[in-house]
């Protein structure tokens, strides 16, 4: 039985290890829009993401929330 656990609590590690490395990859390719990103962006790239609105969008819903979705919208209006 405790073995079994600490095979289950290796096995989430591993996994959480995984998540972190993934998550600092999207960060350091610049793949991942995160919401600071959509809020700071600035005049430009506002611009050259008007034509790409639902990109904004389906970014921003990615974070579940519906102020940063509104934001996105606006934002790929400008």
């Amino acid at each position: 039985m405790r073995k079994s656990r600490q095979l289950q609590d290796r096995k989430l590690a591993q996994r959480r290890r995984h998540l972190q490395l993934q998550r600092l990859k999207m960060v350091r390719e610049a793949r991942a829009t995160w919401p600071a990103q959509i809020r700071r962006a600035t005049e430009a790239q506002r611009a050259e993401m008007a034509n790409t609105k639902r990109q904004w969008m389906a970014r921003a819903s990615r974070w579940k929330s519906p102020a940063l979705e509104q934001l996105a919208a606006k934002m790929g209006r400008l």
